[in-house]
């Protein structure tokens, strides 16, 4: 959402509600066990898969006006002068029984390796932006095993990739490395809630004191749903034991233990840093929305428990660092030319030559002094060129054409 579909946090918040309430509060009645006896997902496929297309086609809305059935193909593949995405799953092709991590990517990653350099890896399926539509990404990064049904596309399925990289971090720290052989000014890391390696509670018969001291049951409470999910996962249950570990390690060698390794061993040592609130907020299920019709009450606890660690004096410290280091790399890219387009979608019209359009203010300064149309009226005055310039400059409606649809390079 923050990326590809370009929305800022509390668009992002507010369309997380809208999606909760149309899927995790509409679960599957005895989705447990179906006519075959085999358990089918909790959530349905159809439901899940239009509340994607309303978020893409609500976020098209915003930028341009466009049919719905432009939601069906909207690609990933997105303008190289934009914010990067790669999304995570897990692929299984049973033709070749070979079953790995995949990478889906706004852009494309040309990787070309290098001799003797033993902190280049090999990316994931390198290659071409991915066209497929962003619904279809969606759907096959978040297709978590017992929740939602894995979704076929290029000969294979796929499936939410926690089993492979709950914490992406180390994924996206080689993705950068190998694509720009620099190491990050700044990497912050967010988790969903911190375990407490004691498992220590303070609780009464399974509750769990919440941020406003009343008790909290915790979720794995035993009811007439928990029992038959049970039974109906009995098959399940040797595939889960041996993924379990793999899904909810956050912080171990799959996750920040891992991706701070990495960090050592590419010369990263400064400006690292990992968000990730302590307390319960951990008992939160992937799925939990209380009530079923608002969420309000999932919600709440999760902010309240937010709330908790970000007024700790030590988190407080933390985040300071981090927006003095951001607010000092921001500045510098807003110095440069590049920063109004990529930031406000800026683009520049020649006044003479109304139907062409530049990406750039650089560009559009070079056609003023050089172009064929003006070299028999070229403006002498450095301060009166910077005027036109900025009289030039609109916002472009359609934010998803790639640089030149409209003009020039």
């Amino acid at each position: 959402m923050l990326g590809r579909l370009r929305m800022s946090v509390d668009q992002a918040l507010d369309t997380y509600k809208s999606f909760g309430n149309a899927v995790f509060g509409k679960p599957r009645r005895f989705h447990e066990l179906s006519l075959s006896y085999w358990p089918r997902a909790k959530y349905s496929c159809r439901q899940t898969r239009e509340a994607y297309k309303k978020i893409i086609y609500d976020t098209l809305q915003r930028e341009r006006e466009c049919d719905p059935s432009e939601v069906e193909t909207e690609q990933l593949k997105y303008r190289e002068d934009r914010t990067r995405t790669i999304a995570i799953s897990w692929a299984i092709n049973k033709k070749t029984g070979v079953n790995k991590e995949f990478v889906w990517r706004s852009y494309a990653n040309d990787f070309r390796p290098k001799e003797n350099d033993p902190t280049r890896c090999i990316p994931s399926n390198a290659g071409p932006a991915h066209r497929s539509a962003i619904w279809k990404v969606a759907r096959a990064t978040t297709a978590a095993p017992g929740y939602f049904e894995a979704i076929k596309l290029m000969g294979m399925k796929f499936i939410d990739g926690g089993v492979v990289a709950n914490n992406p971090s180390l994924i996206a720290l080689r993705e950068i490395h190998n694509l720009h052989d620099q190491v990050p000014a700044l990497f912050v890391s967010i988790g969903t809630g911190l375990k407490d390696s004691s498992d220590a509670r303070n609780n009464t018969n399974g509750a769990t004191k919440n941020a406003n001291g009343g008790s909290r049951m915790f979720k794995k409470t035993a009811t007439t749903d928990d029992v038959r999910h049970k039974q109906g996962l009995k098959k399940y249950r040797e595939i889960g034991k041996h993924l379990k570990n793999r899904i909810i390690d956050c912080e171990g060698s799959n996750g920040t233990e891992g991706w701070r390794d990495w960090c050592r061993a590419i010369g990263m040592r400064e400006h690292l840093y990992r968000l990730n609130v302590k307390g319960d907020l951990h008992t939160v299920s992937l799925d939990e929305w209380r009530p079923s019709n608002t969420g309000e009450g999932t919600l709440s606890f999760i902010e309240a428990e937010t709330d908790k660690y970000l007024a700790e004096r030590s988190v407080i410290n933390y985040i300071n660092s981090i927006a003095e280091k951001a607010v000092e790399i921001r500045r510098e890219r807003a110095a440069t030319e590049h920063w109004e387009r990529f930031a406000v979608d800026v683009t520049y019209t020649c006044p003479d030559c109304q139907t062409r359009k530049y990406d750039t203010r650089a560009q559009l300064r070079e056609h003023l002094q050089q172009g064929i149309e003006h070299r028999e009226n070229q403006v002498p005055d450095k301060g009166m060129l910077e005027k036109i310039l900025n009289t030039s400059r609109t916002f472009r409606t359609n934010r998803s054409e790639e640089p030149g649809d409209d003009g020039v390079m």
